[in-house]
């Protein structure tokens, strides 16, 4: 990416976007997926039309899997961003790792290990409210 892209923003943004896709793309296939064929079927023969039944029944199943995506992919894009920042950076959270690393400097390598952590695992903790709150109190979940 950075033959194509250059050294700036773009291709890091880039990088965490693709990484993220996936995870995303395949839940929310896998919810639509899930939709059960009695309510389509019930709605088709209402008169309701493709569109109609994309909003009252296959969003409202595949919405449990989005989250469940979501909570994949926001780690992902944490640990995409940092290997994005190690493979072609000026500045950031990836340099600065490298320097300390180099610099044999362990406690400060150590340090950002940490925020990389609880970027990765307090945070969608914290993104399951989001779900709860989508959903009602039950929070169906795949």
């Amino acid at each position: 990416m950075v033959l194509w892209f250059g050294f700036g923003l773009l291709p890091k943004i880039l990088l965490v976007a693709l990484v993220t896709f996936f995870p995303m793309m395949v839940a929310l296939v896998e919810g639509y997926a899930a939709t059960e064929k009695e309510i389509a079927q019930m709605l088709a023969a209402m008169g309701a039309g493709r569109w109609r039944i994309f909003w009252l029944a296959r969003l409202p199943s595949a919405l449990p899997y989005f989250f469940a995506g979501l909570r994949i992919s926001i780690t992902y894009a944490v640990v995409g961003a940092i290997f994005a920042e190690y493979a072609g950076a000026a500045k950031g959270l990836g340099i600065y790792m490298l320097s300390a690393k180099n610099n044999f400097r362990p406690g400060a390598c150590g340090g950002r290990r940490q925020l990389g952590a609880h970027a990765r695992f307090v945070r969608p903790r914290r993104a399951g409210a989001a779900p709860r709150h989508a959903l009602g109190k039950g929070g169906a979940r795949p």
